[in-house]
C-alpha cells in the first residue's frame, strides 16, 4: 500500500507537507509556507511517514503549571471544572479525559497535564488549533476565577565587587574639579576623581555636586562634537 495519497497532510523528517503530486520518479510536496518540495520516491521509501489523513482520531495534551502550595481543595474544583467543559463540547471532545499530576519540578511547581482526544485527526491543523485554543481560553478562566497562580521564589542577588572604572574616550587634557575628602575607594575616570566621601565631607557634598554639574555643562558641547566625528 502506498504511505500516502494526493492532498494528505504527512510529516517527513520532522517537516509538515501537504502531498501536492505524485510521479513515478518524484513526488511533490506542499510546505505550510507554500514552498514546493520535490523527493525523489526512492529516497520516501527509506524515511518514516506519518500520514495525519489516515490516522483515527488523535490525542491533544495541554500541560501547564502550577504553584506546590496550591491547595488540594483549589486542584479538585480545577479538575472538576475542566471535565465540565470537555463534557460540554462533546462535539469537539471524546469523553475519556484524563488529568494527571506529571511531575513535580525543582520544589516549586507542579506540571499537570490533560489528556483528551479529539473528535478528529490532525489532517485539518487549523480547526485543531481552534478546538485547542477554546480549550485554553476555558482553563485561563478557571484559573482566574479559583485563583490558581505559579510564583517564583525570591531570588538573592549579593554584589561582591565592581571592577574599577577607567575610560579612555576622553582627552587626558579634561580636567574636573578637584573632591576634597575622598578615601582610598576613589577612582579616576577620564580625568574626574570620582569616589566616596568620608564622614568629613558630609558638610561639601551640596559644593561638590555643583562643581560637577558645571564642569559637565561646561564640556556637554564639546563631548557631543567629538563623538558625533567619532573621536
Amino acid at each position: 500500500m502506498h504511505p500516502f495519497d494526493v492532498g494528505d497532510r504527512c510529516k517527513i523528517d520532522g517537516v509538515q507537507m501537504f502531498v501536492e503530486e505524485m510521479s513515478i520518479l518524484t513526488t511533490v510536496f506542499l510546505r505550510y509556507d507554500n514552498q514546493k518540495i520535490i523527493i525523489p520516491n526512492s529516497v520516501l521509501a527509506t524515511k518514516a511517514i506519518n500520514n495525519y489523513y489516515r490516522s483515527p482520531d488523535m490525542l491533544e495534551i495541554v500541560e501547564f503549571c502550577i504553584h506546590v502550595k496550591t491547595p488540594a481543595e483549589k486542584i479538585g474544583l480545577m479538575k472538576q471544572r475542566i471535565l465540565s467543559y470537555i463534557e460540554h463540547r462533546s462535539d469537539h471532545w471524546y469523553q475519556d479525559t484524563m488529568i494527571i499530576l506529571k511531575e513535580l519540578e525543582v520544589l516549586n511547581r507542579v506540571r499537570i497535564a490533560i489528556w483528551v482526544t479529539q473528535r478528529m485527526n490532525h489532517q485539518d491543523m487549523g480547526e485543531r488549533f481552534i478546538r485547542r485554543a477554546l480549550l485554553i481560553e476555558e482553563l485561563v478562566k478557571i484559573f482566574n476565577e479559583l485563583d490558581i497562580k505559579y510564583r517564583l521564589y525570591p531570588i538573592d542577588i549579593n554584589v561582591c565587587g565592581m571592577p574599577p572604572m577607567a575610560s579612555d574616550r576622553l582627552p587626558p587634557t579634561w580636567t574636573g574639579p578637584a573632591m576634597s575628602h575622598v578615601d582610598r575607594r576613589g577612582m579616576v575616570a577620564g580625568g574626574v576623581v570620582v569616589g566616596v566621601a568620608t564622614e568629613e565631607a558630609t558638610s561639601s557634598v551640596d559644593t561638590t555636586r555643583n562643581q560637577l554639574l558645571q564642569f559637565f555643562m561646561e564640556n556637554l558641547r564639546t563631548w557631543t562634537e567629538r563623538f558625533k566625528h567619532g573621536k
